[in-house]
């Protein structure tokens, strides 16, 4: 993967600040641009090799709580119960952890326009041309960022308000909000 030791900052009147990345003991400056595709592979090989059972082609249907803690989960296709000694909930906005404990807080039903959307794509283009930096560009409600990955592909990701959505003219009702 390609790597990025700087950030360039840039806001809705065109000032900007570049920056190096902190130095930090161990890893230094250089910060690695990787596809979260690629880094969930990484990932899920690396718990393999620690001992991980990893079950691939399942869903969690809702946690199983014991004594307010969450001790597995219940898979949907066959009701079977999944313990393990640590859940990690990494389902986003949708967690059935998250809908467990706070069920209004991830709901997508109840998007309001101070709800945040998101997106991103993976780009073809020439990553040198960013200089080894990541990029944000804020605005009123949001931002995008620029950064390369591996395969000499750009990552470009965007993140509003749904307010700010609907200004532009993007979404126009709760229910098409909802189902972007």
């Amino acid at each position: 993967p390609p790597t990025m030791d700087g950030c360039l900052l840039s806001d809705a009147r065109g000032r900007e600040i570049a920056s190096a990345l902190p130095d930090l003991p161990g890893p230094g400056r250089a910060a690695l641009g990787i596809s979260r595709e690629r880094m969930d592979l990484a990932l899920v090989s690396l718990a393999r090799r620690r001992g991980a059972v990893v079950r691939e082609r399942c869903e969690a249907a809702e946690p199983v709580v014991e004594q307010g803690r969450v001790v597995g989960v219940r898979l949907r296709a066959h009701g079977e119960v999944v313990r393990a000694r640590v859940v990690v909930a990494a389902d986003g906005r949708r967690s059935i952890v998250q809908r467990a404990f706070a069920p209004g807080a991830g709901d997508p039903l109840r998007t309001t326009d101070a709800s945040w959307y998101g997106f991103k794509v993976h780009l073809q283009g020439d990553p040198s041309r960013l200089s080894g930096r990541v990029e944000l560009h804020l605005f009123q409600g949001g931002y995008a960022g620029l950064g390369a990955i591996e395969g000499g592909r750009l990552n470009l990701c965007f993140l509003a308000t749904v307010a700010t959505l609907r200004a532009c003219g993007c979404a126009t009702s709760p229910r098409a909000t909802a189902s972007m």
